[in-house]
């Protein structure tokens, strides 16, 4: 095999001087430059360049026609090593949502908005990981193999709610929680505590964990939704949305008409004002409830702090039980136990149907009525005794749909009854005029102020037991 050395530095004659031959100093590359002036070469002048190439040891990527680049006619090109890639993770969440600037072109933005964390739900994936490659070797113009460098391997550490599938190479959440991303580790974490108030520099929050923390107040109009439980130190301001897949603690205030709380399990709240509260479970008040809109799922309980429960609507499928219900100033106040909302809301639905099918019936059972005394007559047509049996047929299948409505009312008149006989109000200190108390379907106005008193149905009626 001929040496680099074969190849002047100030380039072979050839073609009659017309060229000089160049090798590149890499090895990579053969080619021709003119000495006079450009020109093309003919087939035969190539296979003389080729007959050089290969005496001087040129085996790998002679071309099949000379190429011109620039001044530089090509005759022969090796091919450069590729470098393996490096491992690396490809993220399957948008981790670029952390801190995420606005767009400032977008035609509407809600800079309440804000994304300063990331959550994942279990089972979520979050990266995958892309395994290094090997580097493919290049080759010079002589034959020789370049070495190639293989991409190298990353170590990801994990925390124990992090999961790794080798089946697929990817990460995914063992728990919901926090993600957290770290220079070579990923960890979810399953607790959060924001401290401060969720305001403008936090903006709205979605948490999904065992538990978040807020260790100040939710500013007015701003929203906290958790799949978890969550826990609020300060107060929770007007025009707020507070959204709890899990139990709720708020320690202070919670204030507004326009403020939704919405829980599924377990809740304890400070004082309430004017809110709308929605409480699937048991709800217990450290101070009062003062002209709220309130759902619960099972009991309510105010006897903490005043202890009152004052205005309002509030509506328990279990027990009540305050030190003050209603107040001096005989504002009406009105209180339901035994009372489930989504029960009764399918009681008037089925009650509506049945209305509906009775009024169908009245245009049915009318015409029935003519044509049959007609038919006694003999004074109906073959068409009209059509029409009378399309009639009868239209009542029967009225009839039909009727049947499983009236069973369903009563199933549900049945659970009512039975919330209503298992439930209870107590005003264990005070029970003001302008309240009205419901147990189940029946009701009962207090129109004198009253110490005391637990109230329960007996034989179909609410009756007063004094504390």
């Amino acid at each position: 095999m001929a040496l680099q050395n074969d190849f002047p530095k100030e380039g072979l004659p050839v073609l009659g001087d017309d060229f000089r031959l160049f090798l590149s100093p890499d090895n990579l590359l053969v080619y021709l430059e003119p000495t006079l002036e450009k020109r093309d070469i003919t087939p035969s002048e190539y296979e003389t360049l080729i007959a050089i190439l290969k005496e001087k040891g040129v085996v790998y990527g002679i071309l099949k026609e000379p190429v011109w680049e620039g001044e530089k006619l090509i005759l022969a090109k090796g091919r450069l090593p590729e470098d393996g890639k490096d491992a690396r993770l490809k993220w399957l969440v948008n981790i670029e949502q952390i801190k995420k600037p606005f767009d400032e072109d977008a035609e509407q933005i809600d800079f309440r908005e804000k994304k300063n964390f990331l959550c994942v739900h279990y089972g979520q994936e979050i990266a995958e990981k892309i395994p290094a490659t090997e580097g493919l070797p290049g080759v010079n113009v002589f034959g020789q193999e370049l070495p190639a460098r293989s991409g190298k391997d990353i170590t990801i550490k994990t925390n124990e709610h992090v999961g790794f599938d080798e089946k697929t190479n990817t990460f995914y959440a063992k728990q919901s929680g926090v993600l957290k991303v770290l220079p070579g580790r990923i960890e979810i974490h399953p607790e959060l505590t924001i401290q401060g108030d969720v305001d403008w520099d936090v903006g709205n929050i979605r948490f999904y964990g065992e538990k978040l923390t807020i260790t100040g107040d939710v500013k007015r109009g701003f929203s906290v939704l958790v799949e978890g439980n969550l826990e609020i130190l300060g107060n929770v301001e007007d025009e707020t949305k507070v959204q709890v897949y899990g139990d709720l603690l708020i320690e202070g205030l919670v204030i507004g008409e326009k403020t939704k709380i919405f829980c599924t399990g377990q809740a304890r709240l400070g004082a309430v004002e004017y809110a709308n509260l929605e409480i699937q479970k048991d709800l217990v008040i450290t101070d009062y409830l003062l002209g709220t809109h309130t759902i619960v799922g099972g009991d309510l309980i105010v006897t903490e702090g005043i202890g009152a429960i004052i205005g309002g609507e509030t509506y328990v499928k279990g027990k009540i039980i305050a030190r003050i219900l209603g107040s001096r100033a005989h504002v009406e106040t009105n209180i339901k136990a035994g009372y489930d909302i989504l029960l009764f809301k399918e009681m008037e639905r089925v009650t509506e149907d049945l209305l509906n099918l009775e009024k169908e019936k009245i245009p049915l059972l009318e015409g029935l009525k003519k044509g049959l005394a007609l038919l006694k007559t003999k004074k109906l047509s073959r068409e009209q005794i059509k029409k009378l049996e399309a009639l009868k047929k239209s009542l029967e299948t009225l009839l039909e749909k009727e049947v499983p409505l009236k069973k369903k009312q009563e199933e549900l008149r049945s659970k009512i009854k039975d919330l209503a006989k298992k439930a209870e109000i107590s005003g264990t200190e005070q029970v003001f005029a302008g309240v009205k108390l419901s147990l189940g379907t029946k009701k009962l106005s207090i129109n004198e102020n009253q110490k005391g008193a637990k109230f329960l149905l007996k034989e179909g009626k609410i009756v007063a037991i004094d504390k």
